[in-house]
């Protein structure tokens, strides 16, 4: 499960100096095929590591395109984040059994679309907005990703294969 918080974090964080990412996207899709490889159990793991894999693919080529100076204007890789982060959700739904941890990362999810899909449509206005449009998806990835941290810390003190704590 670590590695697939390591993948999260590529995912949301980017730092660009000069235009490139220097957390590229790929990277984080190839974390996570490996994180949700490792618990082979999860019959949803494999349809998700196929997307992490799809996903790694598109975003490495448009991240190589970037370098290149191209610009590529329809957000594909928002649609990739969407849904491997969905399916991380319906994957730590089959690893845990239940509790409030795991219902509070489901409802993340609709609050990092709403922020995801706000932040794009404020950044259309290409206004004053364009800081708000950042801290909303920005607060909106924050909370996922410690939704998850809190569930993959829960797992791993456990020790065991099943969370449910609230």
């Amino acid at each position: 499960m670590k590695k697939v918080f390591i993948g999260l974090l590529f995912l949301f964080l980017h730092i660009k100096i000069n235009g490139i990412d220097l957390l590229p996207v790929f990277v984080g899709y190839i974390l996570i095929y490996q994180g949700v490889r490792q618990e082979r159990e999860c019959p949803s793991g494999k349809t998700t590591c196929y997307i992490a894999v799809a996903g790694a693919i598109v975003t490495g080529l448009l991240w190589l395109w970037g370098i290149l100076g191209g610009d590529f204007p329809l957000p594909v890789g928002m649609v990739f984040q969407l849904l491997i982060t969905y399916r991380l959700v319906l994957w730590v739904e089959e690893l845990t059994v239940g509790g409030k941890r795991v219902t509070r990362f489901r409802q993340s999810w609709y609050v990092l679309t709403a922020g995801v899909l706000l932040s794009l449509l404020l950044g259309l206005l290409k206004s004053a907005l364009s800081l708000v449009t950042e801290l909303v998806g920005l607060g909106a990835a924050v909370y996922y990703i410690y939704n998850y941290y809190r569930i993959w810390k829960d797992r791993e003190g456990n020790g065991s294969q099943n969370v449910s704590q609230p």
